[in-house]
């Protein structure tokens, strides 16, 4: 039997407040030889557009209320051989100071663009932190 590939697609954000970005531990992700921090986000559900799938994941992950989506960036990780998962990625700001994880976390941190940890971060969402890190050097 041949198994049918598939492509999942997934929405993330970067949430900024005071200059940081929010970044989560997946507690399945010590499973994993590195630890790697997440972007908060997730599958779209049949029938949302992505802005309300970031808005929802965000408030199931975090409980942060944001504001200010800017579509950014685009990334793409391969999972496994059969399982592609690709998406966008919003910028977005929160003045909410209080993070509630979801079950699905253990941890979360808040990282300058210039911090060390970024390069912990999934490299799926390496590219768009250097991107818009440079971009914010030009200003």
């Amino acid at each position: 039997m041949n198994e049918a590939k598939r492509i999942i697609f997934s929405v993330k954000a970067l949430i900024f407040n005071g200059g940081k970005f929010l970044a989560l531990h997946k507690k399945s992700n010590y499973r994993m030889p590195v630890f790697l921090w997440d972007l908060p986000g997730g599958t779209m559900e049949f029938g949302e557009a992505p802005q309300e799938t970031i808005v929802r994941e965000i408030v199931e992950e975090t409980s942060l209320n944001v504001s200010n989506l800017i579509l950014y960036d685009t990334w793409i990780h391969k999972k496994d051989e059969m399982t592609q998962l690709a998406g966008v990625i919003y910028l977005c700001q929160t003045g909410d100071t209080e993070v509630m994880l979801s079950n699905e976390h253990d941890r979360f941190i808040w990282l300058t663009l210039d911090a060390p940890d970024v390069n912990s971060v999934h490299p799926a969402f390496r590219t768009a932190i250097a991107k818009l890190r440079d971009e914010r050097r030009k200003l």
